[in-house]
């Protein structure tokens, strides 16, 4: 034997399957997170990777892809995956995982360092990355999304255009103006005092109608009647039933009379509960005269069109971008190709490789089933979490030989929020349908990530309910839209630091509802956007009421007139109305202490008759057992005489 040889040869054998064993979790982490880099153009990282070779497994921990676009972003997370390899398609070179499962996915969560990779580094994978999509038409069509993302964002005209406008508005005169009207607010506190004392009549009237005092003395002077009953025996019982019947006639009427007192005085309360409902008809009263006088003054024509559009239009791009790149890279690691086109072949030194088709022939790369949970959470999201859980499969780079679309779902529903997306995939065939569909209710306003725009403020509440679909057909044409509802929305109210964050806050004051309809269709190579909302009508219209300075300074002087020539009288209303309250309150209560008096005694007097009827009730049973055992024992003594 050739030991000089075979020693040797047996040395760096074991040698390489001893560094391969030793360092193949390095091997493996470096290789994943270099693809990923490629695939996302961000960092990736990867806290561990652990492989047993004893069944082939593989776990992996701490996976984050950082966002491209936002460096302080991740825009996937994962705790652990973990997964096993068929062991005999591995000699062939091909990986097929029939079962894998992914925990701990978040997204949009906030990374605590940037995730930019190198300029060299992403210089370098740009490059690779335009010379492998030139042909590719997700690619031209990001490209072009990303064009009007810059369309969108300079078609919106700044806020200190409406600032300029200030100066349209000149010599405005509010003391001509409201000498020239005839104010309601007076005549309405005239009308609010006469309400007041008609109503105070109508509680009085009612009042008296119960008969308080009258059915009082009447119940008096049966207690006087009953005063000296005594009952000695069974015949004043008797004399006495017909006084107890009355008794009760007058206790009941004097109940139902108490209870008429308490709804009366529930009425009164109520009517005169607080100042609310005397000063919101003055207000409206104080606002039609405020109405008036803004439609004597002639305000310039101002109006904004399509305003959402320039709002909402970049971040829609934005979303619809996310989401197609997504189908771009699914493209580019599952390309579809005709079922008569051949694999391609790699020439060598000596001949080439030939592929030989064969029935049940299983792909180079094959995931069958993937299970998925995770949360909607994480540093940086705000509201409560929502855990979900789905499902994936037919993950393979040759969609056309496996024959089966990738398919993936998605559920979570936790009190009100709710998330649903479904996914199918198609590349089995040259002519390929891509399709994703979300919905997600209850997201919290502040998650829903919201483009800068000096129109929008800061939203510190409200709830997102999103529903949205995006289809890529083949390289031909995208279908995709986006409805968004915001309710329930409020405005931070910060200390405004200029005059353009005032006007701001001025346009977005009493607005809780913000409704988005986006859409992304037509061809690839140049898609139609569309973006429409009901802040269009909303906005317009307040924009033409934020004319400057000078209406605000005349709107705050004409009400500060009206105010002043209410003051005084609206003092004397709110002082009537309370000493109304007070007045028919004590008249209440006192007729209420009256009723509860007699009752009282009624009830007293009632128990007292009682208890003589059953003593004499018991000592007349008594008298009559005796009398009836004296007779008993009178007859037995005469049985023995």
């Amino acid at each position: 034997m050739r030991w000089k040889f075979v020693i040797p040869s047996f040395i760096i054998v074991a040698a390489m399957i001893a560094v391969t064993v030793l360092f193949l979790d390095t091997f493996i982490r470096k290789a994943l997170v270099a693809g990923g880099e490629k695939a996302f153009g961000a960092k990736v990282e990867i806290a561990g990777v652990k492989t047993r070779l004893r069944n082939m497994s593989v776990s992996i921990s701490g996976v984050a892809v950082a966002d491209k676009d936002n460096e302080w972003r991740n825009v996937f997370e994962a705790e652990s995956l973990r997964f096993s390899m068929e062991p005999l398609p591995l000699l062939s070179k091909k990986v097929i995982i029939n079962e894998m499962s992914v925990a701990g996915i978040r997204w949009g969560t906030q990374r605590a360092t940037s995730g930019a990779l190198p300029p060299r580094k992403l210089k370098k994978i740009a490059a690779a990355g335009r010379k492998e999509d030139e042909n590719s038409a997700t690619a031209r069509l990001l490209n072009r999304l990303k064009e009007k993302g810059k369309e969108e964002l300079a078609s919106l005209p700044a806020l200190q255009t409406i600032q300029n406008a200030q100066s349209g508005i000149k010599d405005l005169s509010v003391g001509k103006v409201v000498a020239s009207l005839d104010l309601q607010s007076p005549a309405e506190i005239e009308k609010i005092k006469s309400d007041i004392s008609a109503r105070s009549e109508q509680f009085s009237k009612t009042l008296e109608g119960l008969q308080v005092n009258e059915k009082a003395a009447k119940a008096g002077a049966l207690l006087n009647e009953l005063k000296d009953v005594r009952i000695q025996n069974l015949s004043d019982i008797e004399r006495t039933r017909s006084k107890i019947d009355e008794l009760n006639r007058t206790k009941n009427e004097l109940e139902q009379s108490y209870k008429d007192i308490q709804s009366l005085q529930s009425q009164v309360s109520s009517a005169f509960s607080d100042s609310k409902n005397i000063l919101a008809r003055l207000e409206e009263a104080k606002d039609r005269d405020f109405q008036s006088l803004m439609a004597k003054m002639q305000l310039p024509s101002f109006s904004y069109s399509n305003i959402a559009q320039g709002i909402f239009g970049p971040m829609w791009i934005n979303r619809a971008n996310s989401v197609i790149h997504y189908i771009h890279i699914a493209r580019k690691y599952m390309p579809a190709r005709s079922k008569k086109d051949k694999k391609a072949t790699r020439p060598r030194l000596r001949g080439i490789d030939v592929s030989f088709p064969r029935e049940n022939a299983l792909p180079s790369f094959l995931i069958r089933t993937v299970s998925l949970s995770g949360s909607t959470g994480g540093p940086g999201k705000t509201g409560e979490a929502l855990d979900f859980k789905g499902i994936a499969g037919n993950i393979t780079s040759d969609p056309v030989l496996l024959g089966k679309p990738l398919t993936a779902t998605i559920d979570g529903i936790q009190g009100s929020k709710r998330l649903a997306l479904s996914a199918e995939l198609d590349h089995t065939t040259i002519d390929t349908t891509d399709r994703i569909d979300i919905s997600y209710s209850g997201l919290p306003v502040k998650d829903f990530n919201l483009p800068s725009s000096e129109y929008l403020p800061a939203f510190n509440e409200g709830t997102v309910a999103i529903e949205s679909s995006f289809t890529l057909k083949s390289s031909a044409t995208v279908d995709c839209y986006m409805d968004a509802v915001l309710s329930g929305i409020g405005v931070y109210s910060g200390s405004a630091s200029n005059e353009i964050n005032k006007i701001v806050a001025q346009l977005w004051e009493g607005v809780t509802e913000i409704r988005i309809h986006s859409g992304l269709a037509g061809s690839m190579d140049n898609p139609a956007l569309s973006v429409s909302s009901n802040l269009d009508d909303i906005l317009s219209s307040k924009i033409k009421n934020l004319y400057g300075e000078k209406l605000a300074e005349v709107q705050n002087e004409a009400r500060t007139e009206i105010d002043r020539l209410t003051a005084e009288k609206k003092q004397e209303l709110l002082a009537q109305a309370a000493a109304t309250k007070e007045t028919i309150l004590n008249q209440v209560m006192a007729n209420q202490k009256e009723i509860r008096y007699t009752m009282d005694a009624l009830a007293n007097k009632k128990e007292e008759i009682e208890n003589q009827i059953r003593s004499r009730a018991d000592e007349e049973k008594k008298k009559a057992e005796e009398e009836l055992k004296k007779k008993a024992v009178d007859q037995l003594q005469n049985l023995f005489k």
